[in-house]
């Protein structure tokens, strides 16, 4: 009788004492769910036309982003709007996205290299014209939530193109 009850007692402790393992399922779902979120972007460069106007412009983004794995994520849904800074108003142009964004494994010092691609609609409002809008992206990201990188977004409207090519920052929260 003691054997047995010694038995279940070691099967007993055994198996509370498995129970505190932590397994690859649990470590791989808490690293899913941190790689989503929102994410904002702020750029600064050229914006060029088919049309007189080019010059200094800046872009800025909002947008939220569900990542798959560390290497792949979804750009669900992304607002944004570029213009030239002496002519703003006349020049804003407003944007919806959605898009794909691919990351390296860590290259060095904990960075990581990205390319996104995103497609959508823009609006330009001088023109009241609107039309498919496009975007490359490819930088680093510096660190896990802060990126660099450089962008070309090329916006269609009515008879023209309009392209913003320049340097953004980024930043996931």
């Amino acid at each position: 009788m003691k054997k047995i009850l010694a038995m279940m007692l070691v099967a007993f402790v055994c198996a509370t004492a498995n129970a505190q393992l932590v397994t690859s399922t649990t470590v791989s779902k808490q690293k899913k769910t941190d790689l989503s979120g929102m994410f904002l972007e702020v750029g600064l460069g050229k914006l060029g036309a088919d049309v007189q106007g080019d010059g200094l412009a800046i872009d800025f983004g909002l947008g939220y982003r569900h990542g798959f794995n560390q290497y792949v994520a979804w750009d669900i849904l992304k607002a944004k709007a570029f213009a030239q800074v002496n002519a703003f108003g006349e020049s804003i142009t407003p944007q919806v996205m959605t898009g794909i964004r691919g990351t390296s494994p860590v290259l060095f010092a904990g960075m990581t290299a990205f390319a996104s691609f995103s497609l959508g609609y823009g609006y330009a409002v001088d023109f009241e014209a609107g039309g498919f809008a496009y975007e490359i992206q490819a930088g680093l990201n510096v660190l896990p939530k802060f990126n660099i990188g450089f962008v070309y977004d090329n916006q269609k409207v009515d008879w023209f193109n309009m392209a913003f090519t320049g340097l953004r920052l980024g930043v996931r929260f």
